[in-house]
């Protein structure tokens, strides 16, 4: 697995406190086979978590130093969507995923944001690549999920806490993250780890087995590994339309 979403940069968020935990938390990693993350601390605008690129470089160089030849750790941050985030990128405050024009934005819980698609499709016309984490997670896309479809057809990715299988946040979570798994909406997994004592990591080889058996085994290695291989080598991820479109239809008609 490639983990494109993780807060282990410690003392930044609400993830990793202390070196010690963010050592243990990579530590697991590594035991369970993950050999490249994305560290992606939490960026809310008028906020406590706002630490700025320069200083999530200094604690990434000190994770990556103890862990050379081990696991690679490239920058990226969970932008909590905003209206100035291209600003923010361009004055070095928020990172896209590594070197990439990919970004991981996360949305409110409850509340729909304001004149959303706009805004994204803004973004894209910046030339960057839209991410949305853990979309289960989202009441209004549980309220209306042709949004979330509509979306997936127009080229927005979605990235999935693999963890919602477990009912780590709740049952409705989970039938929804099912849901959006059948209709193949998701571009990549990732843990969302925060903290040391959560034993993600151990899930990640049953959880991959589990898609596998709800899709097939080649999708499921696109959204656990080669899509964010691609994110790494700066590659675009194709979505076939006409294929994705007769999928959704054969879905809709069978509910």
């Amino acid at each position: 697995m490639i983990d494109i979403h993780a807060h282990i940069l410690y003392g930044i968020d609400d993830g990793s406190k202390t070196l010690e935990d963010s050592v243990k938390i990579l530590e697991s990693a590594y035991k369970k086979g993950v050999r490249k993350i994305f560290v992606t601390p939490h960026y809310i605008e008028e906020s406590k978590y706002v630490c700025p690129n320069s200083r999530k470089r200094e604690i990434l160089e000190e994770l990556q130093n103890i862990f050379a030849g081990k696991i690679e750790l490239y920058m990226g941050n969970e932008i909590y969507i905003n209206h100035n985030i291209s600003e923010y990128i361009d004055n070095d405050e928020i990172s896209p995923l590594g070197d990439s024009k990919y970004l991981l934005i996360e949305l409110p819980v409850y509340n729909e944001y304001l004149d959303l698609e706009d805004y994204l499709f803004r973004l894209r016309d910046k030339g960057y690549k839209i991410i949305i984490a853990h979309p289960e997670r989202y009441a209004y896309f549980r309220n209306d999920f042709n949004k979330l479809l509509d979306m997936c057809r127009q080229g927005i990715y979605f990235q999935g806490n693999y963890m919602s299988l477990y009912e780590t946040y709740g049952k409705t979570t989970k039938n929804m993250f099912i849901k959006i798994l059948k209709h193949r909406c998701y571009t990549f997994m990732a843990s969302d780890i925060h903290r040391s004592e959560q034993k993600y990591y151990k899930k990640v080889k049953d959880a991959r087995r589990r898609v596998a058996s709800m899709t097939d085994k080649k999708y499921a290695e696109k959204i656990f590994v080669s899509n964010a291989e691609k994110i790494l080598t700066g590659e675009d991820i194709e979505i076939n339309f006409k294929e994705k479109l007769s999928f959704f239809d054969r879905i809709r008609g069978n509910e």
